[in-house]
């Protein structure tokens, strides 16, 4: 989860580390190939309004039609039709209009795709290569006497292909094959773009009854509609259509399936139910299921398909579900669930659907059918739905009620839900709950926090609740309570092994990048409640300059001085130490050595030694710091045999000093302690583990002494000890992280990624020269798999753009400009109501 981590927000830092025109403009460039268009937006706002007057090469129209060319493969049409909207109405012409004709399309609204391609073409602004698409629409919307007029007075608004494609179709409506094959032989290539002219002879040919020659084009031979979805299936779509229709006009292939087609217009419905019984032989539900919604109910033809219709659905949800595509489980589900019989269960299962897919308009829905449905139950069979069972059911529904109200921002309605829900039953554990949640967004801590804890041991099994009480636990600063919350608690909600997490915090973990930049970023993606964290941030906005070669920047003094001093005057001597601690990291790892940083350092830790009488832990502190700072062996000696002498545990004691300064500095300083430590207690975890961190990480001696002491720390089950290993692991991962990221860097600069050669750089700062590199690269295959499985909730994905998909026809009567958009699944984290 660290490595996770560190690489998300390292990917994040790199991007942001120039500020110039030309800085900006290659942030700009990089989000463009990185298909960012949204964030590339804000980036190009930015720009325009730091340098006014600057000539970009990308336009912010350009971005937008981009975004929704996106928008569109992804298949979020409204939403792809408002980005190219805007480019429109920034003034980019042509292509626009044709991919917001596209968009129409998609959303079946084919007069409004014409409309806008018609405009286009009488404005003169659409480019010849889609005047194609504009004769398309014609056709598909009833025009083909404009279709007719065009062709009779052919200009050069159009290409030859187009024209001979238009005189095809008017041939077919006229019913002469001949001619029309002909006009489509003459086409050479297709009349737009992904179109197949080919597809148009194959169609005429089956449209004549000419079933031998359109096999001949199709390259089929002999078929059979059971053994077709092999390697000879054709691979452009709107061949493979032709395919299907192909099998139908064989009477072998119809007369195998036990079906006769006497009665006209049934042709549409036969390839489906082929196909859909086909499917279900491969036990493929999920796209049987697609399949089965494209036919028309009740179906009249086959009220077989009727009967099947709620079981497939079902079963094809749950289906989708274990493929991960929720939204066709939606689909499945929506399509059967508001249909009688009332399904409590397939009810709640979709509810929860829509919580992972973030629905709320039809969660609400559902929640009111599912309140209606169950009332109505329970005055048809009053036996089974005693008061007892029915007003708690009734009571959580509400409940669920306000949360999706919490969702759509609507308080007042929400709480009139909680009020239903606390006069059907006030001690709901749901109720009691969403009580707690109420207080907590209106401020009063004090009485949610009771609330909330009531909630969850009653056995509330609401995710809200849960994080509600963390969260307020959070804010009031009470880790410890907390971290009991998720013991007893968190497992219901997926929240495990609380006891093993390392627990670092951001401003330590900052620090420890002992990179400016990532430290710079790091600080900057925090809230600034933690004084710590403040310091740091202090530290950035008194900052001047560039960091040099050392990683280290000028400091405005003054200003750094009066902003610390006056965070320290408000805290208290115990929040003032980890203060003193950041504030001298801040100036050690990153300030440059000019006149005044070593007095100021020296100002502020002797103000942490002066903490001392009062705070003794202030000692440990001063002592991490006079490591970090590099104090030689002998006068480090004067200030840490005290200590030592003082400590009930002082090779624990020792061990810690080291562990906590080897976040900010490799040193070897306390190596001679350590090993007089080690004389006398070789049997100490933490003493080699401390000892390993002395030495350089990919050398022989770290793994040594590192590898000696977790197994001694796992055969004693030394807890204390463990949590040294796991922070020092998240430690090397953070390091390991860094000194790979350049690759992932070339990759957006380049649009390129070895993800072998990256593993294999990871495996050589792990292994170094203990892995012989023969043996390393047989084992490369295995980490790879290993790795993809840690990176696969990082995001390296395709948009699911396909234009092969964009042109295609309906082979069974009409012609399409653009093929029907294939099902997508949406990416949406489930949102939360409070």
């Amino acid at each position: 989860m660290g490595k996770r981590k560190s690489l998300q927000k390292l990917k994040i830092v790199q991007s942001s580390q120039n500020t110039t025109l030309e800085g900006l403009q290659a942030q700009l460039q990089t989000l463009m190939r990185q298909k960012n268009y949204r964030q590339a937006l804000d980036k190009l706002k930015h720009i325009s309004q730091a340098y006014p007057d600057a000539k970009l090469e990308i336009s912010e129209a350009n971005i937008w039609t981009l975004r929704g060319q996106q928008e569109y493969g992804q298949g979020n049409y409204r939403q792809a039709e408002t980005s190219i909207r805007k480019a429109l109405d920034l003034g980019l012409k042509g292509e626009t209009h044709y991919w917001l004709s596209k968009c129409f399309l998609a959303l079946e609204d084919t007069q409004a795709a014409l409309d806008i391609l018609q405009s286009a073409y009488e404005r003169k602004v659409l480019p010849k290569d889609y005047a194609g698409c504009y004769l398309k629409l014609l056709f598909l919307n009833g025009q083909a006497d404009v279709v007719k007029a065009f062709v009779a007075q052919p200009s050069n608004r159009f290409y030859a292909p187009q024209l001979h494609w238009a005189r095809g179709m008017l041939a077919l409506a006229s019913k002469d094959y001949e001619g029309a094959i002909a006009h489509f032989q003459k086409m050479g290539r297709p009349a737009t773009p992904g179109d197949s002219s080919q597809a148009w002879i194959v169609y005429a040919q089956q449209q004549q009854g000419k079933w031998e020659q359109a096999s001949t084009n199709l390259g089929m031979g002999r078929y059979s509609p059971f053994g077709r979805l092999g390697s000879s299936l054709p691979k452009h779509p709107a061949m493979q259509r032709l395919s299907i229709v192909q099998a139908l006009g064989q009477k072998l292939s119809l007369q195998k399936a036990g079906i006769a087609v006497e009665q006209p217009g049934l042709q549409r419905s036969l390839t489906i139910i082929l196909e859909f019984l086909n499917l279900i032989e491969q036990n493929n539900i999920h796209d049987a299921a697609h399949l089965l919604l494209k036919i028309e109910r009740p179906c009249r033809e086959y009220p077989e398909v009727d009967a099947l219709f709620r079981s497939v659905m079902v079963l094809a949800g749950e289906q989708a579900l274990r493929e991960q595509q929720p939204n066709c489980t939606e689909r499945f589900w929506e399509s059967i669930v508001y249909q009688p019989p009332f399904d409590a269960q397939l009810i709640l299962k979709l509810r929860q659907v829509y919580s992972q897919t973030g629905e709320t308009v039809q969660r609400q829905r559902l929640l009111s059918h599912l309140l209606d449905g169950v009332k109505k139950e329970a005055q048809k069979k009053p036996e089974e739905w005693p008061e007892t069972r029915l007003k708690p059911t009734l009571a959580k529904i509400y409940c669920w009620v306000t949360d999706v109200w919490m969702l759509k921002g609507q308080r007042q309605q929400a709480f009139k839900a909680l009020q239903e829900a606390e006069k059907l039953c006030p001690d709901s554990p749901e109720v009691v709950g969403r009580q707690g949640l109420k207080a907590q967004i209106q401020g009063n801590q004090a009485q949610a926090i009771p609330l909330l804890t009531k909630a969850l041991e009653g056995g509330s099994d609401s995710y809200d609740v849960y994080q509600g009480l963390l969260g307020a636990l959070e804010r009031q600063g009470d880790l410890n309570a907390q971290k009991e919350i998720r013991r007893r608690f968190g497992q219901p909600f997926g929240d495990l092994n609380v006891d093993t997490e390392v627990s670092i915090s951001p401003w330590i973990e900052a620090l420890s990048t002992q990179d400016y930049w990532v430290f710079e970023e790091l600080v900057s993606d925090q809230g600034k409640k933690d004084p710590a964290l403040n310091a740091c941030h202090i530290f950035i906005k008194a900052a001047e300059g560039e960091p040099n070669s050392g990683n280290r920047v000028g400091l405005n003094q003054a200003q750094a001085i009066k902003q610390w001093d006056k965070l320290l005057a408000d805290l208290s001597p115990q929040e003032q130490i980890p203060v003193f601690q950041a504030i001298f990291l801040s100036l050690q790892l990153f300030a440059k050595r000019q006149k005044g940083i070593a007095a100021l350092q020296t100002k502020y830790q002797q103000q942490l030694f002066a903490l001392i009488s009062q705070c003794p832990e202030a000692k440990e502190t001063h002592l991490v710091l006079l490591v970090v700072k590099g104090l030689s062996p002998e006068r480090l000696s004067l200030a840490l045999q005290p200590y030592l002498d003082q400590s009930a545990q002082p090779a624990t004691a020792l061990a810690q000093l080291q562990l906590k300064a080897r976040f900010f500095v490799q040193t070897e300083t306390l190596r001679p302690f350590i090993e007089e430590s080690l004389r006398r207690e070789p049997q100490h975890p933490q003493l080699l583990l401390a000892k390993a961190t002395t030495y350089p990480y990919e050398s022989a001696n770290y793994k040594k002494f590192h590898e000696a002491g977790f197994e001694l720390a796992r055969r004693l089950q030394d807890p204390q000890a463990l949590q040294a290993f796991r922070e020092e692991e998240f430690f090397q991962s953070t390091q390991i992280a860094q000194d790979v990221f350049p690759d992932f860097l070339d990759f957006a600069e380049s649009g390129q990624i070895d993800m072998m050669e990256i593993v294999r750089k990871m495996a050589r700062k792990m292994f170094g020269n203990e892995v012989p590199p023969e043996m390393l690269e047989r084992l490369l295959p295995e980490l790879m798999n290993r790795f993809q499985e840690e990176m696969s909730g990082i995001g390296f994905g395709d948009d699911g753009d396909d234009d092969d998909d964009f042109f295609e026809i309906d082979p069974f009567g009409s012609a399409l400009p653009f093929g029907r958009p294939r099902s997508k699944q949406k990416s949406s984290r489930p949102k939360r109501g409070f």
